[in-house]
């Protein structure tokens, strides 16, 4: 099943199901044991059951609409006409691109920072929150 992971060209609507049934249950390993960190590791635990609970909301109405895509073979070739459309693939590159950028100059001035005054710490939350802006930076620049 990796295979269909890493597959380059998806020609067909039963490659593209199955690809993506890899990606959802990676998906969802890696959001539950991130979840699970965050609940061992918090000190303040009404911040870690905000987020888990806004994550499991998140979670329940992924996974009923991605599973209503995979269940119609009309939604489900027109989601794979979207993913292999290459316009769409520049767009999500040039999002990657200004979020690598914007990464880089933070941690430069992260590193003067360091380097001339004292080290530099982030809780769990903070980079949470940067992550989700990361995120939401993404959608914004490929909504339709």
């Amino acid at each position: 099943m990796l295979k269909y992971l890493l597959m380059k060209n998806i020609k067909t609507d039963s490659d593209y199901k199955k690809s993506q049934l890899m990606m959802y249950a990676i998906t969802m390993v890696l959001m539950i044991a991130t979840m699970i960190a965050l609940y061992m590791t918090a000190e303040n635990l009404d911040f870690a059951f905000g987020i888990i609970i806004g994550a499991g909301g998140v979670i329940l109405v992924f996974s009923v609409i991605f599973l209503r895509e995979l269940l119609n073979p009309v939604k489900l070739h027109a989601a794979r006409i979207k993913a292999t459309d290459e316009r769409r693939k520049q767009l999500e590159q040039e999002a990657w691109t200004n979020i690598g950028a914007f990464m880089m100059i933070l941690l430069g001035i992260l590193m003067i920072v360091t380097s001339c005054w004292k080290p530099v710490t982030f809780d769990f939350s903070k980079l949470a929150i940067l992550f989700y802006a990361m995120l939401f930076y993404r959608v914004y620049k490929l909504r339709k």
